[in-house]
């Protein structure tokens, strides 16, 4: 019988030096339009109008959102007038579409995803319960990481003491998607199916890490599990932590005989004066109205894959100079190695390793894909005299 451990198998950096710190205060500028397997953007150039009187590029307090009803039209305006920047996309599904409203004063993503999120939780057969937790985690990493301009790993983890102990879901700056659960099956087989979040994490905490690499100190926001939802958890993040006015909606859906799990995530930031933002009483109306009509937004539209994702946008935000930027990918996938599992058993004592391939090899599970690999104690010692900043 082969031993057999199942491993978080991503080598752990040491000695690192303070990075500066990316912050959630607002989101990154737009991609560009023409990125590989972006799709084509189609800008349409807004004409250019004079200020009112005694007005300037900053000091022109005209409300940008106003009058608007849902899917409504607009107030008239001056002939020639374009609100919209037109978007034609080569996929309308497991990406992330950035758009602004009112001149980029405030700016969003949207995130929709299935196969992507679906294919964290398949390999698991996680209970419904569970499965839920994991979708919402995966879509919650996604729409946050997409708001950082980083080079590395986005973690979003939910620790609590509850059945199910852990949530994570890692988001690449390439967009790649991983996400595990781990939970108490006896604790949680007590519970009903609609269980609350309190019920199902108990007391603990949410938080966000950014890993940009070696030679670099991750940064860590956290927030304690104090909302009803993980996303109303992350709204309060933003409430108190950020200073950043942030509205936040999330819509999963489980799987059925005709479509895998799905998940989707809209966000929406009002910037900071130095990110472009402005202020004044006008200016604060119409985020209340952007604020009103998103919220208007229902979880089965978000989740309608009829739907392309601009005309989503336009119902609530028909009318409100909208502009969509060009969609990222996401896609599922995991940064398990072969060597990767080899170094993080070379960490272990030889006494430890001995006994763990007394019977020929060591089996080392991946907690989040489940591949598995088989070493034998002459694999790690050839690993270990190997270059440590070769090839993964």
């Amino acid at each position: 019988m082969r031993h057999h451990r199942h491993l978080d198998v991503d080598e752990h950096q040491r000695g690192r030096a303070r990075a500066p710190r990316p912050g959630l205060r607002g989101l990154s500028g737009e991609p560009s339009p023409h990125g590989p397997g972006q799709g084509q953007r189609l800008v349409l150039a807004l004409p250019a109008r004079p200020p009112r009187r005694g007005g300037h590029e900053r000091g022109d307090r005209r409300a940008p959102v106003r009058r608007l009803g849902r899917g409504g039209k607009p107030p008239a305006r001056p002939e020639g007038h374009l609100g919209v920047v037109l978007v034609v996309t080569s996929f309308a599904d497991n990406m992330v579409l950035p758009f602004h409203l009112a001149s980029g004063v405030f700016r969003g993503r949207l995130v929709r995803c299935g196969r992507a999120v679906a294919d964290c939780i398949e390999p698991h057969a996680y209970p419904a319960p569970v499965a839920r937790l994991v979708a919402e985690t995966v879509v919650l990493g996604i729409v946050l990481a997409s708001a950082l301009k980083y080079e590395g790993v986005f973690t979003l983890q939910i620790q609590g003491d509850g059945p199910v102990r852990t949530l994570v879901a890692d988001v690449t700056s390439a967009g790649m998607i991983r996400a595990v659960a781990r939970f108490d099956e006896t604790r949680l087989a007590a519970l009903p199916e609609d269980a609350s979040l309190a019920a199902l994490v108990g007391r603990g905490h949410l938080a966000f890490t950014v890993d940009q690499g070696a030679h670099t100190e991750r940064y860590q926001g956290i927030v304690g599990l104090e909302g009803e939802t993980l996303a109303a958890c992350v709204q309060t993040y933003f409430d108190v932590s950020e200073q950043v006015a942030t509205r936040l909606l999330v819509a999963v859906a489980p799987a059925d005989e005709s479509q895998p799990w799905r998940a989707s995530a809209l966000l929406l930031q009002r910037m900071p004066a130095e990110a472009g933002g402005r202020d004044g009483e006008d200016w604060d109306d119409a985020w209340q109205t952007a604020s009103v009509l998103m919220a208007s937004l229902r979880s089965d539209e978000m989740l309608d894959t009829t739907l392309d994702p601009e005309t989503l946008l336009r119902r609530p935000f028909h009318g409100a100079d909208l502009r969509l930027a060009a969609p990222r990918p996401v896609f599922y996938g995991c940064r398990c190695s072969r060597r990767k599992v080899g170094r993080a058993l070379l960490t272990l004592p030889q006494a430890d390793l001995d006994d763990l391939a007394r019977e020929g090899s060591i089996d080392v599970t991946c907690e989040f894909c489940k591949a598995t690999y088989a070493l034998t104690l002459q694999d790690l010692a050839d690993l270990a005299d190997e270059d440590p900043s070769g090839p993964a």
